[in-house]
């Protein structure tokens, strides 16, 4: 059984695809982001989770659940 990958949702904003990663809780891991972030260079990532609205590393980004309606 090989491992899989995959992103919620990709939203065009403006000129680009942006990938959107769905976590249930507070402890999360994107690894989806980042691999699609090796593979395809995209200048912004978004993770929706528990946790509050922050910026976590360069390009990616952290809204809460209750924001995602807000997102781009």
């Amino acid at each position: 059984m090989g491992k899989s990958s995959e992103i919620e949702f990709l939203r065009v904003m403006g000129d680009r695809v942006v990938p959107i990663e769905v976590k249930s809780g507070q402890r999360t891991r994107a690894k989806s982001l980042l691999f699609y972030r090796s593979k395809y260079s995209p200048e912004l990532l978004i993770k929706v989770s528990a946790n509050n609205l922050q910026r976590e590393a360069g390009q990616l980004f952290n809204y809460p659940l209750y924001l995602a309606v807000k997102i781009g």
